[in-house]
């Protein structure tokens, strides 16, 4: 069923095309290219027992624009879970930029230690729009 919504979908929108193209090189060349996050790809806020979260994804969750993961989606979805449950909140990113769902798949999900997590929060569809893959290969 979505597989032929996509399709008529890209059938409708061949003749724009030399235009969408256009469009995405202009601004793919003028958009800056961010550094990610440095410090604090693991870390704690509050005291007590804690909750362990871990953050994974593309860009979003990389940190893409702050120096610290304690400025970024992480480092917030820390703070806000530490102010609902007044409990210790234990952060593991494994994010990296420019990363699809395939590769967070194949390198990122092996690479998370086999210890108790409470919470996963996944952030990554971004990078696979770009690359227009079809809802079959998502």
């Amino acid at each position: 069923m979505y597989q032929a919504i996509y399709i008529i979908g890209c059938l409708l929108g061949i003749p724009f095309l030399p235009v969408l193209f256009i469009q995405g090189r202009s601004l793919k060349r003028k958009l800056p290219v961010l550094p990610e996050a440095v410090h604090n790809r693991t870390g704690c806020i509050g005291d007590g027992d804690a909750l362990h979260l871990v953050t994974l994804g593309e860009s979003t969750m990389a940190g893409v624009g702050v120096e610290d993961h304690r400025h970024g989606l992480t480092g917030a979805v820390a703070a806000t879970l530490h102010a609902l449950t007044g409990r210790k909140i234990c952060w593991d990113v494994f994010a990296n930029s420019g990363y699809s769902a395939e590769v967070v798949t194949k390198e990122l999900i092996p690479a998370i230690p086999s210890r108790p997590v409470d919470l996963v929060v996944i952030a990554l569809g971004a990078n696979d729009a770009f690359e227009l893959k079809s809802p079959k290969q998502w």
